[in-house]
């Protein structure tokens, strides 16, 4: 059950259409601030930030045995070890 949840990660076409979805928000946005008379740029930027944000927790989740978030190993090591020195008795 550890090494599917290590080993199943997402398609490249779904991580593609994340990133589709991504930029087509920011194009549209940006034509939004570039049409009106307000120039709002602030709000473009933290749009971008935020959606890039987004994208590296689910990258990041998706693929647990690198990256900022880790799966720890300790909890199984501490059980391998255990079960060891029972059988050992």
């Amino acid at each position: 059950m550890r090494l599917v949840a290590v080993m199943d990660t997402l398609p490249p076409v779904i991580l593609t259409v994340l990133l589709m979805i991504a930029a087509i928000t920011v194009a549209v946005a940006g034509f939004s601030i570039g049409v009106t008379d307000r120039s709002n740029r602030w709000l473009g930027y933290i749009l971008a930030l935020v959606l890039a944000m987004i994208m590296l927790v689910i990258i990041d989740f998706d693929r647990p045995n690198v990256g900022f978030i880790r799966v720890n190993q300790h909890a199984i090591e501490a059980a391998i070890a255990e079960m060891e020195a029972d059988a050992g008795r």
